[in-house]
């Protein structure tokens, strides 16, 4: 059944919204009396019970379907599934502006994107662009009213926070909003890559899992100070390796990987996601040429094959790549090793 079937007196969900947002909106709505700050109440505390406090969740929860008609409790266990691979409510803080600034053209309230939970995106499809994206302050980390707070934290500033803008504009040039946008679309091709790899791995691909744990190594965070791996530190002017040698270290688990995507700023993993094109021989000449032209205020060139972007990742930290085998060893699918070759050797 589709999201416009859903429930008659009640509003219409935007496509792809959260199920508390969703519930937001129709609190707010003067024309809909089932759903109320009340309601609002007794959702939160069914999340807080057995959801970890994720009311986007609520959609999988029986008590909560059981608000509503048997007839309507499928279709909205459908409309709002959440997808795989999501950030935990506390930390899902990055947002669209121009999502939002849509919805309130449109003559409705803002809504928030099940898209911005995926762990690891920096991408809105739905504009093409990456340097959309902005993170919602600390005081928005209720999940009901999020949207409109999002909303009025980017026409305060009118600017991106966190200057997350693939290129950075040291000085201004004509064709660099252009460039941009190219550069996005490299980065979604490999996006929606890594979408459709297998949970197993093949014989000519790696599992999701695998990519995940490549992406969480470009961009993994030893200890608070340091920059990171290449992802992190790649777009930086100043670069050194040096921070690491008195500090202790060990193997990262997956978790701490992936801790590592969900804290880092959209930017860097986009650069990151172009590495892993590169690892895996997803990008053309044109590409890379393209990758080069725009990043023209980085002090390295992208590198063309896999093996030179194992000796740019060792720069970061040339002896600690045996501790990141042994995690992968631990952690991954043996058929995923193989897919490792580059890095690991």
């Amino acid at each position: 059944m589709r999201s416009r079937n859903l429930i008659r007196q009640l509003t219409k969900p935007v496509d792809d919204e959260t199920l508390s947002s969703w519930l937001s909106r129709n609190a707010t709505n003067p024309y809909v009396g089932s759903v109320h700050s009340v309601f609002l109440d007794s959702c939160q505390a069914m999340a807080n019970a057995s959801l970890e406090g994720d009311v986007d969740r609520l959609c999988e929860h029986q008590r909560f379907l059981s608000c509503f008609a048997e007839r309507d409790q499928e279709v909205l266990a459908n409309t709002f599934k959440l997808p795989d691979n999501l950030i935990e409510v506390g930390g899902s803080l990055n947002y669209c502006p121009q999502c939002l600034a849509d919805d309130v053209a449109s003559m409705h309230a803002p809504a928030w994107r099940k898209a911005w939970r995926v762990r690891g995106n920096c991408f809105c499809a739905a504009h093409d662009e990456l340097v959309l994206f902005q993170r919602l302050s600390a005081s928005g980390r209720g999940q009901f009213n999020r949207a409109w707070l999002a909303f009025s934290q980017h026409a305060s500033t009118g600017k991106f926070i966190f200057g997350n803008h693939f290129i950075q504009r040291l000085i201004s040039l004509p064709e660099t909003a252009t460039k941009e946008q190219s550069l996005c679309r490299i980065v979604l091709k490999v996006m929606r890559w890594i979408d459709s790899a297998p949970d197993y791995p093949t014989y000519g691909r790696p599992s999701k899992q695998c990519l995940i744990f490549v992406l969480g190594f470009f961009l993994y965070r030893p200890f608070a100070r340091c920059k990171g791996g290449v992802g992190q530190w790649f777009l930086n002017s100043l670069r050194s390796s040096t921070e690491l040698s008195s500090q202790p270290f060990r193997s990262p688990s997956v978790r701490e990987l992936s801790e590592g995507i969900k804290d880092s700023t959209p930017r860097n993993i986009a650069v990151s996601y172009l590495f892993l094109g590169c690892a895996y021989k997803l990008l053309s000449e044109a590409d890379i040429e393209l990758i080069n032209n725009a990043l023209y205020f980085s002090n390295a060139p992208f590198p063309r094959q896999p093996c030179e972007l194992r000796a740019l990742a060792c720069c970061f930290q040339p002896t600690r790549i045996f501790q990141f085998k042994q995690s992968a060893s631990r952690n991954l699918y043996a058929g995923d090793i193989a897919h490792l070759d580059w890095l690991f050797g």
